[in-house]
């Protein structure tokens, strides 16, 4: 699938209340995002520079840390213990989805 694509994000909100997941996945959403945050802000520290979040936020750099944070996350579900790993499990079948479920990515310059 090209990276051009993403998923609908309809799809996705649905997919995750007819799962169930819709309070666990924004609860890890915003560990993750936090997570991320505190990682960014702890390396503008050891660098001796001020970390500003408004920025940081607009920063590519921000995807790759919230994406880290996010696999970060997911893993630890395999591999703690029976509950988190039905979890992830669950996770990962509640939201298959097929080619048709995804769209063009929406992008700020789109005209």
């Amino acid at each position: 699938m090209p990276n051009t694509v993403v998923p609908n994000p309809n799809v996705a909100l649905q997919r995750l209340k007819d799962a169930g997941l819709l309070n666990s996945i924004i609860d890890m959403a915003g560990q993750s995002l936090n997570t991320a945050m505190m990682n960014a802000s702890n390396t503008a520290q050891d660098e001796g520079k001020i970390f500003s979040p408004q920025n940081w936020m607009k920063a590519k750099a921000s995807l790759k840390e919230i994406h880290n944070a996010i696999s970060s996350s997911f893993n630890m579900l395999n591999i703690m213990n029976n509950d988190t790993r039905e979890l992830a499990e669950k996770i990962h079948n509640g939201l298959k989805m097929d080619p048709e479920d995804f769209e063009e990515r929406w992008s700020a310059d789109a005209k």
